[in-house]
């Protein structure tokens, strides 16, 4: 009479009052029922007594109404967690209001459906599903992370734990799952992760552009120490070349000298071959060959003289530009080590912030997991 409706006809009812016939002591908290079906929770011990001959005549139970403490209890947890009842093949006894509000269904909705209705439909026909159940069935406990479906088919995911109850005399009767909505906590772990993904692939990006471009300014930077050396070779050519166009002028000076002399020579000698008369014909015109030898000289001497002229001045252009170019080079050289130097240490962050967000990745996986 003071049990639950069904409780009573169960066989590990009967096997209960067995075990106290025989002499066995039981304890426990145990729900009952009081006058117009109160439910009432008891901390309870069941003591058989017995005669002389140890036999048992009777026994005496010893309680403590815990209901209070239990509904306090039942409170707390209605508040924090999802609670909902499930017979051994599944069927919704009742749930908590919590349970309703992260679902949306109504209690008409769910007392009496299958636990299926908060699958989806291909896996509720799986072997999987069927193995969870079976499970279940053999007093296995089961928790993790679950997904699940709410009214309009709405996506849960769910922290819950799946537990079996028993009666007093040990028999499993029914499932009772508390469950935690973690979907927004799911969410924004998936959001992290992509975002530890995105970055750390970007990373590993930059990481790869920085070792091209570091690549790129070591080669520049050999090219320019290249022409750099070429550029000091080309001002040591043009200063020979300048020296050599200066020993040049001397020989035109000297030849345009010489050249005077010889003017200077076939013009007294026709003064002699005139003072000779005929004798001196022969002569004469020796010394007018002569004299147009030196003015053809003279004017070859200085066509050469000019053109040296322009050559060093030229040359002397060519210097002060290589002398520009080198300084520019030197310029470049200086900001290409400088640029090489900021690279690699640009190369060195990025990595180890690369490393770090592998390994936050990692992380962020496992906790996902």
């Amino acid at each position: 009479m003071f049990m639950p409706k069904g409780l009573a006809d169960l066989p590990s009812y009967a096997a209960f009052w067995q075990h106290l016939q025989e002499g066995e002591f039981h304890s426990g908290q145990y729900l009952r029922l009081g006058k117009n079906n109160r439910k009432v929770n008891i901390q309870a011990t069941y003591n058989p007594l017995k005669d002389s001959s140890g036999k048992v005549y009777r026994v005496v139970k010893l309680a403590v109404d815990i209901t209070l403490q239990t509904q306090k209890m039942n409170e707390a947890l209605n508040r924090t967690q999802a609670v909902i009842h499930f017979n051994l093949d599944g069927t919704i006894i009742e749930a908590n209001e919590a349970f309703y509000k992260t679902m949306g269904y109504s209690p008409e909705e769910v007392v009496g459906k299958h636990h299926s209705m908060f699958v989806g439909a291909d896996y509720a026909q799986s072997r999987e599903y069927k193995e969870f159940w079976t499970a279940l069935g053999r007093g296995d406990f089961q928790a993790g992370r679950f997904q699940r479906y709410g009214k309009g088919g709405k996506s849960i995911i769910l922290q819950a734990s799946y537990n079996p109850f028993y009666t007093t005399s040990g028999q499993l009767y029914k499932i009772v799952k508390y469950a935690t909505d973690i979907t927004e906590k799911e969410n924004l772990t998936n959001e992290t992760v992509s975002i530890v993904r995105t970055v750390s692939q970007s990373t590993g990006e930059i990481t790869a552009s920085i070792s091209d471009i570091s690549r790129s300014m070591s080669g520049m930077r050999e090219s320019v120490q290249s022409v750099a050396t070429q550029t000091y070779s080309a001002e040591k050519v043009v200063g020979n070349l300048q020296g050599a166009t200066e020993t040049m002028g001397e020989v035109v000076t000297l030849i345009d000298e010489i050249s005077n002399q010889i003017n200077l020579l076939s013009l007294n000698a026709a003064i002699e071959a005139a003072r000779a008369g005929d004798a001196g014909r022969g002569f004469s015109v020796v010394a007018d060959e002569v004299k147009k030898l030196a003015t053809q000289t003279s004017r070859s001497t200085a066509d050469i003289y000019q053109k040296i002229r322009d050559i060093q001045t030229m040359s002397s252009n060519v210097s002060q530009a290589l002398g520009q170019i080198r300084s520019l080079v030197n310029v470049v050289d200086s900001d290409t080590a400088t640029i090489a130097a900021a690279t690699e240490q640009q190369s060195s962050m990025i990595h180890n912030i690369s490393h770090n967000m592998s390994r936050l990745n990692e992380l962020t996986t496992s906790i996902q997991s």
